[in-house]
């Protein structure tokens, strides 16, 4: 192979890998919206979980307890794997940057933006997120079955 087909291949080869990373990215922005609009933060993760398994297997206190352990120890895990996941993002973003040239360091600092900002707006989404006010998710109605039908009085059946 040729010096000038050696650095075409490289070159094909990191595009491949910055395709892969800003796909990836985009991806998990969506799947990322689908759970914060479904009502599933970071810190309903543990108490979530240590409810349903004690509504299904019926755990005892002692059960429950020990569950309550282990699912903390396992929540801790996760963050600090979180948090590496993000310094090595943090890393790729700047190697990346290395192999840009000037104007396509501009347009991926634009892509950079765009993806903090929707972040920030799903965040604040969340935060206001509560009950009603959370909008409806993909297919489903703003408004419960029968919605705008009166209700009959308690006790009496239509």
């Amino acid at each position: 192979m040729t010096k000038a087909s050696s650095w075409k291949v490289w070159l094909v080869l990191i595009g491949v890998f910055v395709a892969g990373a800003v796909a990836g990215g985009f991806i998990s922005l969506r799947v990322a919206a689908r759970i914060v609009e479904q009502g599933r933060g970071p810190n309903q993760f543990a108490p979530r979980l240590l409810q349903h398994l004690s509504d299904r297997l019926e755990l005892s206190d002692d059960q429950r307890r020990q569950v309550r352990v282990m699912v903390g120890e396992a929540w801790e895990e996760l963050r600090e794997q979180r948090q590496a996941s993000r310094d090595t993002m943090r890393e790729l973003d700047s190697r990346i940057s290395t192999v840009l040239t000037a104007e396509q360091k501009e347009k991926y600092a634009e892509l950079q933006e765009r993806q903090r900002q929707r972040w920030q707006a799903l965040e604040e989404r969340r935060r206001g997120a509560v009950g009603a006010n959370r909008p409806p998710r993909d297919g489903q109605s703003p408004h419960p079955p029968g919605g705008d039908k009166p209700r009959p009085p308690p006790g009496k059946t239509p």
